[in-house]
């Protein structure tokens, strides 16, 4: 987890205004208000860019912040189960390949395009580890 994702699921984690933001259409001040669900305001956005900010502030909302980082979690989870089958069959084609050269091929491929994850278990066949 990275220093930039800890603050957010800290933040994320505070009691913060409920459901989702939205900008306000008065354009005749210097500010764009954003509020919350409820009719709450939640910020003021001031030049330059004010408008593009306060639709950037409100689209990452505190609810659609914690949807995102779930959906991050469950695909971490994903990911982890994908790599670890992955792992597996290498390992499975790398001692078939010994018997079966046909497979070989196979292996090699299917172990090059698994080197991007080297860094979390070693992709040699069972016996080399």
């Amino acid at each position: 987890m990275t220093d930039a994702e800890k603050q957010i699921r800290e933040a994320a984690a505070a009691e913060t205004r409920p459901g989702e933001w939205r900008v306000s259409k008065h354009h005749e001040s210097r500010y764009t208000l954003i509020y919350d669900a409820d009719g709450f305001e939640v910020a003021r956005v001031c030049y330059p860019n004010r408008d593009a900010n306060a639709r950037l502030i409100a689209a990452c909302n505190p609810a659609a912040i914690r949807e995102l980082l779930d959906e991050l979690d469950r695909l971490r989870a994903d990911r982890s189960l994908l790599l670890n089958a992955a792992r597996r069959a290498v390992i499975a084609l790398a001692a078939v390949s010994e018997r079966r050269p046909e497979f070989a091929a196979d292996y090699e491929l299917l172990d090059k395009s698994l080197q991007r994850f080297r860094g979390e278990w070693p992709t040699e066949p069972r016996g080399k580890e």
